[in-house]
């Protein structure tokens, strides 16, 4: 699971870095940055959600998911309406947040310890 997270990671990272020189429609930015921040978001629940003990392992994911498709879709009702604003954003600021954030997940995902339950899956 932790290869999938962090090729995820590494191809939003590729597909931000090659939108930013190419003159991109609107509709497909939106749509982009709406992907990354659904990914992050359920990395990041995700990440939170396995302090929980009660949960199993499947269920956080499916939880974590979740959570990321339902911001993802306020998201980008929200960037349909404000384009102008978020792509004087994302051409100024918003590439270099981006990657930051994709890089610090990346870190995390790489250098944490494996939770006890896919541990002992993974030795069986």
């Amino acid at each position: 699971m932790r290869g999938f997270a962090l090729g995820l990671i590494i191809l939003s990272d590729i597909i931000m870095w090659f939108t930013h020189g190419v003159d991109i429609n609107p509709t497909s930015l939106s749509f982009l940055l709406t992907l990354i921040l659904v990914i992050v978001v359920a990395f990041a629940s995700s990440a939170l959600l396995r302090n929980m003990q009660s949960l199993k392992m499947t269920r956080n994911y499916t939880i974590s998911g979740v959570i990321g498709i339902v911001l993802g879709i306020i998201f980008f009702f929200w960037i349909r309406d404000n384009t102008a604003a978020v792509i004087a954003w994302f051409n100024q600021y918003g590439l270099i947040i981006l990657l930051g954030i994709n890089l610090l997940a990346a870190l995390y995902i790489f250098f944490a310890k494996k939770p006890k339950k896919e541990v002992e899956a993974a030795t069986e």
